[in-house]
């Protein structure tokens, strides 16, 4: 008789896990306030210590102010795992390239073909050469990529 999927590979030794991890996250969502669970993306074990995932760096503080308290209340439910402090905080590396994602997309808009004309002119009566030379560059790449195609 064949296993179960489960049972092949040790896939539903990773599945009680999962779920342990899930309950140990909603035990600790039962002691943060609940405008900060959003940001809690994972929590974890590294012995002896209890590690809180989170995607802004901002809620680390608040996080570890509250860490006491996760800290015990974990503790009282699960009295095997005699976690110690502190409480470690990590930020996701998820939230690193949502960041960097965001960057790319603000990037402002060439100038119109009036503005950039002008910004020739203008690169020409500057004093300074570091700015001249950046009016020009910004006023050619505007006409070079706004002239309508022959």
């Amino acid at each position: 008789m064949a296993k179960h999927p489960l049972n092949q590979s040790g896939l539903f030794k990773i599945i009680q896990e999962a779920q342990q991890y899930q309950a140990l996250k909603e035990h600790i969502f039962s002691v943060m306030p609940e405008n900060m669970h959003p940001h809690i993306c994972a929590v974890g074990i590294e012995h002896p210590y209890l590690v809180i995932v989170i995607n802004e760096a901002l809620w680390a503080s608040k996080i570890r102010f509250l860490a006491p308290s996760c800290l015990r209340h974990v503790n009282e439910i699960y009295p095997g795992l005699n976690l110690v402090s502190p409480v470690r905080v990590r930020l996701s590396q998820r939230q690193k390239t949502t960041s960097s994602e965001h960057k790319t997309h603000s990037t402002n808009p060439l100038p119109d073909q009036e503005t950039a004309k002008k910004m020739l002119a203008l690169s020409e009566q500057v004093k300074s050469t570091t700015l001249s030379q950046a009016l020009k560059r910004i006023g050619l790449r505007a006409i070079n990529m706004t002239k309508p195609e022959p």
